[in-house]
């Protein structure tokens, strides 16, 4: 090996070297509209609101829609307690809010948002 071959392999430091790109949240890559879900029990009690990756319209009159929520969650007893809820539809471009927790708990286990 040459000096001049061995000085310009020392020289290259390994944070010059191409990096690559961190992978992105599975909510950067979702292709579909992410829609936030208000929910309440009957009397006003135990609200709740997360995050919905499954909506979809099934009538137009009166407007339904489809919903996708976990089993024996609280945002589940309050829908099937009331039949109601409120349902935005988020940001359709760059990210307006980072979700503390996704799919990860439920209110039941205490694992709300911290306010």
């Amino acid at each position: 090996m040459s000096a001049a071959a061995g000085s310009s392999a020392s020289n290259a430091s390994p944070t010059q070297a191409a990096q690559p790109a961190a992978p992105l949240p599975p909510y950067y890559q979702l292709s579909l509209p992410v829609y936030s879900l208000a929910t309440v029990g009957p009397g006003g009690a135990s609200p709740t609101m997360n995050l919905v990756t499954y909506a979809a319209p099934i009538s137009l009159k009166p407007r339904h829609y489809a919903l996708g929520l976990y089993l024996n969650t609280l945002s589940w007893e309050n829908m099937l307690a009331t039949r109601t809820g409120v349902l935005q539809v988020g940001p359709t471009c760059g990210p307006v809010w980072k979700p503390h927790v996704q799919g990860q708990g439920s209110s039941w286990d205490g694992a709300a948002c911290p306010v």
